[in-house]
């Protein structure tokens, strides 16, 4: 938190974001913009966004057309794959 991104870290991601089929986000508010900017992306291209988090995110505060988001821990998602 707090530290900047180092250029080629945000390249490589926006490039992986080009090439996905969506964007899941585990784990995360997106509180911090360094994460936040690539659900912005992702939504500005139409790409799907699936957030797994227990509680509120900053994609709340915005419109997010077809926003999928499941407000559990990530605790449920290992208990769900495991259980398989």
């Amino acid at each position: 938190f707090g530290d900047v991104v180092p250029k080629d870290r945000v390249e490589a991601c926006s490039a992986a974001l080009d090439d996905a089929d969506g964007l899941l986000c585990i784990g995360t508010s997106l509180a911090v913009y360094s994460a936040f900017r690539f659900a912005r992306r992702a939504r500005d291209d139409g790409t799907p966004i699936c957030i797994l988090n227990r509680g509120p995110t900053r994609c709340d505060t915005e419109d997010f057309p077809g926003l999928t988001k499941v407000n559990a821990g990530v605790a449920a998602l290992a208990e769900a794959v495991v259980g398989m």
